[in-house]
């Protein structure tokens, strides 16, 4: 007896392939052949539909191959045999949304609403993650506690975890209804709108294996610790991917869980690229006769001792270096910037000591500046230095900047409404 092979010939496949072979010379076939493609060649798509039809259900192909197609029990194919060649082709590529593009030209498939589409790759979970200075000088560890959506175990090993069609809106995800009304003239209206289907929840897929932990789901939220590595070096802005962490769906690759790092302000250091600043406050004292102490405490908790000689002074405001003293550069610890240390020479209070130790003082440091030279016929006034809080004082002038700016723009908008501005007043000179 002759084996017949026509169907397996119709997809270009042998009676050895698997069912994912098959498969893929099946999608092959039916973009190629498909009407909205090749107008002319919708016989041969309902042709290749049906051997699919019947090659890819395994009693089918069963009997098939054992009996040929003229077999009764195969339900008479030939035409005879109720396969919806479109149906078939929309279930097949029902993932693949309403687009398809052949070659260089873009098909348009009505494939309807059966089921959405399923993502081949899930969603990305982005956190920012805020670290001190301390940790990215030190490097550290966190513990970041993370809920997620998870397979739900007590029921994935199951064959019952399949997605089906929600039979209660057919797989679209949505309920039509209908909403009686009345118009204006008193007249009935019916407007019809639509709303997410409660059972599927609006992914037209309904999975009810009544497994108790996930109620039929398939997914349980599960409460989870990532152990997140801040290297030496990192900076605001840096990402740190855990892949696949995401949340989990089935027959979808989950996305990563993606921190952002953000380093906040300290108190008392400064990042700029890869050099750290400061600010140090020293008495006069110690300006001008030197000091041997722990000047300052760093990120990592070290004492910086610095021993500044007796006669250098260091003016107010003065900038210092400490070589290699800054932040780790990232992945390249060994490579650090410096440390700019800035002074602020703190003077000590009004009436600090008595008149013979000024005298004494005086005696010791540099002598007076020079005095502006005294000018024939220059008037001069004797006057008197106060005291002034200038950060108020300019505040205050700020505010009152703003205010006759506000008053002149009212002012402007009243003459552009007037369309002129206002005559200036004459004052008449008086009579002699």
């Amino acid at each position: 007896m002759v084996r017949d092979t026509k169907l397996y010939d119709i997809l270009g496949v042998t009676e050895s392939s698997t069912e994912l072979e098959m498969k893929k010379a099946y999608r092959k076939l039916a973009i190629k052949y498909h009407p909205d493609k090749n107008p002319n060649a919708g016989d041969k798509f309902k042709e290749i539909s049906h051997a699919y039809a019947i090659l890819s259900d395994p009693e089918k192909r069963k009997k098939y191959d054992a009996a040929g197609v003229d077999d009764a029990a195969y339900d008479n194919y030939n035409g005879k045999a109720h396969v919806n060649a479109e149906e078939l082709f929309n279930d097949l590529f029902h993932g693949m949304g309403s687009s398809f593009h052949f070659g260089y030209e873009e098909v348009h498939v009505d494939v309807g609403n059966k089921r959405r589409r399923k993502k081949e790759r899930g969603d990305d979970i982005v956190h920012e993650l805020s670290v001190t200075l301390e940790d990215v000088y030190m490097g550290a560890a966190k513990n970041v506690n993370l809920n997620r959506s998870v397979i739900c175990v007590s029921c994935a090993p199951t064959e019952t975890l399949k997605s089906a069609t929600c039979k209660q809106c057919q797989g679209s995800g949505y309920m039509v209804y209908n909403h009686k009304g009345s118009s204006t003239t008193g007249s009935s209206t019916v407007r019809q709108g639509r709303s997410v289907c409660k059972k599927c929840t609006g992914t037209g897929d309904y999975q009810n294996n009544g497994c108790k932990s996930c109620k039929g789901k398939g997914i349980i939220t599960q409460r989870k610790v990532l152990k997140v590595h801040v290297e030496k070096g990192a900076k605001t802005g840096q990402k740190l991917l855990f892949g696949q962490e995401s949340d989990q769906e089935p027959g979808v690759i989950p996305g990563d869980v993606i921190f952002n790092l953000k380093v906040e302000p300290h108190d008392r250091f400064e990042v700029r690229g890869k050099n750290l600043y400061t600010k140090v406050h020293i008495t006069l004292q110690e300006a001008l006769c030197g000091f041997d102490k722990i000047l300052l405490k760093h990120l990592d908790g070290r004492g910086i001792h610095v021993k500044h000689a007796a006669g250098s002074v260091i003016q107010p405001g003065s900038f210092k270096t400490i070589i290699e003293e800054g932040m780790p550069t990232y992945r390249r610890t060994e490579d650090r910037g410096n440390l700019y240390i800035q002074f602020l020479v703190d003077f000590p209070a009004d009436m600090w000591t008595s008149e013979s130790n000024i005298d004494a003082i005086r005696g010791l440091l540099p002598g007076p500046s020079e005095e502006v030279t005294m000018e024939k016929d220059m008037v001069v006034d004797e006057c008197n230095l106060l005291n002034v809080n200038f950060e108020a004082l300019r505040s205050q002038e700020d505010k009152k900047d703003k205010s006759r700016q506000a008053h002149r723009t009212d002012l402007d908008d009243y003459e552009d409404e007037r369309g002129s501005k206002p005559a200036a007043a004459t004052v008449g000179c008086p009579q002699q």
